[in-house]
């Protein structure tokens, strides 16, 4: 499978797709990852193409969250922004997320324990 991308309708749902059989593979309802409610932006996939990361913008504390892309299930939520995040990126061997955050700070997570 390629790696997916992402759809979002900030009204209903974000669609994870296969974009080598061009099918749809999970549909996320707005709230459903994590268990949080809300508006959340997909912008992070780990190089193996296994795991996704998702943030809420517009909250106090924005969360985190990791997922895993074939079955949709949420592993953990990391807190620790007070702004909006503007992107996430997984390191090559997908140990690490970094995370950097509108007032310029820059967030490093260890995975492994995830993994």
């Amino acid at each position: 499978m390629d790696t997916p991308f992402s759809e979002t309708d900030h009204q209903s749902s974000t669609r994870l797709w296969d974009v080598e059989n061009r099918e749809e593979v999970h549909e996320f309802p707005s709230d459903e990852i994590g268990g949080i409610m809300g508006l959340w932006d997909c912008r992070g996939f780990s190089p193996c193409g296994s795991f996704g990361s998702h943030w809420e913008q517009g909250l106090e504390k924005v969360p985190i969250c990791l997922w895993e892309v074939a079955t949709g299930k949420h592993i953990v939520t990391f807190w620790g922004h007070v702004s909006d995040i503007q992107a996430v990126a997984f390191s090559p061997n997908n140990e690490l997320l970094a995370s950097a955050s509108f007032d310029g700070s820059i967030l490093l997570w260890d995975l492994k324990p995830y993994m």
